[in-house]
């Protein structure tokens, strides 16, 4: 299936762990980048007592892509079915999530073209300023390194 003539969205999708080929990348989609980095766990701040060895994460991950228009998804049905909210809801709280989220809902199994994904991964350095807790003594900083595809990767959502 061709989709190079297409009209396209700029929209990016936050993961918690690197994409699996098995599953696709998922219908829920932003428009705004710093939406999608709120999901893939990279909007947290790590206080390091609360951290243990165990408790460490894979890196974030944003993936970033064109959705062409066909592969949106415009049933309200089944919108409602898989939990997106419906921008026209008469409920407020729902109104002002969608507008936040800025979501494009992208058909499972549907094409997208992934122009890069960038990683997030958790930097911890011991700290040069005294601390306010005793016996912590660490700096945590998320570090982004992000890959382009030129020409961009056609994937599944």
């Amino acid at each position: 299936m061709s989709i190079s003539n297409e009209l396209f969205f700029e929209a990016h999708r936050g993961l918690k762990d690197s994409p699996s080929k098995d599953r696709g990348l998922g219908m829920h989609w932003s428009a705004d980048k710093s939406v999608a980095f709120g999901f893939s766990g990279g909007g947290k701040r790590y206080t390091p007592n609360v951290w243990h060895a165990s408790d460490r994460p894979q890196p974030n991950t944003v993936i970033h892509a064109k959705v062409p228009i066909s592969s949106v998804e415009t049933s309200r049905k089944v919108l409602g079915s898989r939990g997106v909210f419906d921008p026209n809801s008469s409920s407020a709280q729902f109104r002002g999530l969608a507008e936040h989220e800025k979501e494009i809902s992208v058909r499972p199994g549907a094409p997208v073209l992934v122009t890069g994904r960038t990683k997030y991964r958790r930097i911890e350095r011991p700290s040069q300023a005294p601390s306010a807790i005793p016996g912590i003594s660490k700096e945590v900083k998320t570090k982004p390194r992000t890959r382009r595809y030129n020409p961009p990767r056609q994937m599944t959502a």
